[in-house]
């Protein structure tokens, strides 16, 4: 056995046998190592890719309300954000795009919503027929990077009640008692 660079005979007591049998054993190992040094790297860049986070403000929106889906966490400088209703990101389920000059609606835009420059969504006021998942997806200049938010709209509507009302509330509650 020869050293490559040298040319230069390189030799243990057992005439080099041994050394030939661990860089077949180094050589055999360097498929896993390889596949090993690449699933890191993978999970890496998944873990960068759903670094994002989505959070409803405010966290239980009433009918009516306004209600920012609030993106965070986001890696690199935003170039755009898209909205889309549900977990699907098909151009068929786009509320909007959102740039940093200007924005476009989409086929599902929701009346008086628009984006913000951290990639949120804002809209003026939800209604039920809103609730659902709510998708974005962010390109900065480090990667696309994508999360899922589920907002649920309650139906009630605070009303401002008369004088009245706890006596009103107080006879309701004893009738019901005594049926």
């Amino acid at each position: 056995m020869q050293n490559e660079k040298t040319q230069t005979p390189v030799m243990d007591s057992n005439g080099g046998r041994h050394l030939f049998d661990i860089a077949k054993m180094l050589d055999i190992w360097k498929f896993p190592v390889q596949a090993l040094v690449f699933g890191v790297s993978l999970s890496v860049c998944m873990h960068s890719a759903s670094g994002i986070k989505v959070e409803v403000i405010p966290k239980h929106p009433k009918k009516g309300d306004p209600v920012t889906l609030k993106v965070s966490d986001v890696s690199g400088t935003i170039r755009f954000a898209t909205w889309y209703r549900g977990k699907s990101t098909d151009a068929a389920d786009q509320i909007l795009n959102y740039f940093p000059q200007e924005e476009f609606k989409g086929p599902k835009y929701i009346e008086g919503s628009h984006g913000q420059p951290d990639g949120s969504l804002v809209i003026k006021e939800v209604s039920k027929d809103l609730t659902g998942d709510y998708t974005v997806q962010i390109q900065t200049t480090d990667s696309l990077q994508q999360a899922t938010v589920n907002l649920v709209v309650s139906g009630v509507i605070p009303i401002a009640l008369s004088p009245l009302a706890p006596l009103l509330g107080m006879l309701l509650f004893y009738e019901l008692n005594f049926l």
